[in-house]
């Protein structure tokens, strides 16, 4: 094999690892920088709760369903039952 042609083959794989490096750790145009925060002002105001505020009604949103189940072996026993009574509760409140 002629010597020259090994040069040229060697600098011709570097030249192509050079560029497939150079297009693999480029930033992408998804990656640019985020913007630098913008500072603002924070201005509070505390209130009292007053004597008439009614309690929560626990930590159950609007909308939420109670799906009761039970698993043996993996699979759910008995199919699964929702309780419609509560969701048809909430909807009508609402």
């Amino acid at each position: 094999m002629d010597p020259r042609f090994r040069i040229v083959a060697l600098v011709a794989a570097a030249l192509g690892l050079l560029v497939s490096l150079f297009l693999a750790l480029r930033p992408s145009d998804d990656e640019a920088a985020p913007p630098p925060p913008t500072t603002t002002e924070v201005t509070t105001t505390s209130q009292v709760p007053t004597a008439t505020a009614t309690g929560t009604t626990g930590s159950e949103g609007p909308g939420t369903i109670h799906i009761d189940y039970e698993i043996v072996g993996g699979r759910p026993v008995g199919g699964i039952a929702r309780d419609l009574s509560r969701a048809a509760a909430s909807s009508s409140s609402a």
